[in-house]
């Protein structure tokens, strides 16, 4: 029998005093960062729309089987392990007739990744036991953000006097390449371009795994992101593609990055302090090129009926697995 998932807890208060830990990944973060109110239907509500997206999905299925690359040598072993994780996620999370994101496709991709890095040179590193350092799941001190204000949560008052910022994540795998130690981070994408690496040069998600890195230890250059395509089969298209680039962070960019980081989730207290948050997200924020916000139909209410709707079936809590990436 599954465990029944854990309602998320982002505030939790220190025993015996007025002081709380607020746990924030770079998932719950950037929903603050993209709108306030998005912010508070997330962190403060934790209410989340109630489906995955295939892009998601299949992103979640190729991270799955590149784990499993990452942690067996034999080829076969290999092989059969990650056709049945991926069949096992599709068969949790089926697609309906007309998608193409299947798992028959992303078996695909994997084979072809497989054989474009047959010859591998970038390697995952290994502990001091020989185990492959994957799936790196970290909790980190951030900051503090002094408060000292009642707050609502939910409809009940609570008094923080400091605030002690915590930063949660999960790095795919830590890799060596040239003689240097670098954060890997594995994408998937429908889409792929000339322009399609520029967002990483500043990307406050590999910021945030190469400051987390550096704070558990680890030497790192900084952070390989190694993309799959997966476009949708037309009779002349190219259906995959497969490319890598490395990004240098510095420690004085990742110190910024840490700094910016605590400014803006004391951005999102104030506004927890006034009870107050502002849609704040631009029109092509709300309805962009993939798709709308998932909190578009809850603030396309009249404000009195919002919380019906956040607490309808089209909404599911927050749980704790999600909060691990």
């Amino acid at each position: 029998m599954s465990k029944t998932p854990t309602l998320r807890k982002f505030f939790a208060q220190i025993p015996g005093t007025t002081n709380y830990t607020l746990t924030l990944s770079n998932n719950s973060y950037g929903y603050t960062t993209k709108c306030a109110r998005a912010g508070q239907h997330y962190i403060i509500d934790r209410r989340k729309l109630n489906r995955g997206t295939a892009a998601l999905n299949a992103g979640t299925a190729f991270h799955s089987a590149m784990e499993i690359r990452s942690k067996i040598t034999n080829d076969q072993q290999r092989k059969d392990l990650q056709q049945q994780s991926i069949e096992q996620f599709f068969q949790l999370n089926p697609v309906d007739e007309f998608e193409w994101r299947t798992s028959d496709r992303i078996l695909e991709l994997v084979e072809k990744y497989d054989k474009k890095y047959k010859n591998d040179l970038v390697h995952t590193l290994k502990d001091s036991s020989g185990n492959p350092i994957t799936e790196i799941k970290f909790t980190l001190p951030l900051g503090t953000i002094e408060v000292n204000s009642t707050v609502n949560f939910g409809g009940q008052e609570v008094f923080i006097k400091t605030l002690f910022v915590q930063w949660i994540g999960r790095i795919d795998d830590l890799v060596e390449l040239d003689g240097q130690t670098w954060v890997r981070d594995y994408k998937t994408s429908s889409m792929f371009g000339p322009t399609y690496f520029n967002q990483f040069v500043i990307s406050q998600q590999t910021m945030g795994y190469t400051w987390a890195a550096r704070e558990l230890g680890q030497d790192v250059a900084g952070a390989i992101i190694d993309l799959a395509v997966l476009r949708k089969p037309t009779p002349t298209g190219r259906p995959f593609d497969f490319d890598r680039q490395r990004f240098i962070y510095s420690h004085e960019q990742t110190d910024e990055w840490q700094e910016n980081t605590l400014e803006g989730i004391a951005t999102f207290i104030s506004h927890l302090k006034s009870d107050f948050f502002p849609m704040t997200g631009t029109a092509e924020g709300c309805v962009f090129k993939y798709g709308k916000c998932p909190y578009f139909d809850v603030c396309s209410l009249p404000k009195s009926q919002r919380p019906e709707m956040l607490n309808s079936t089209q909404y599911a809590d927050v749980c704790e697995h999600e909060e691990s990436e």
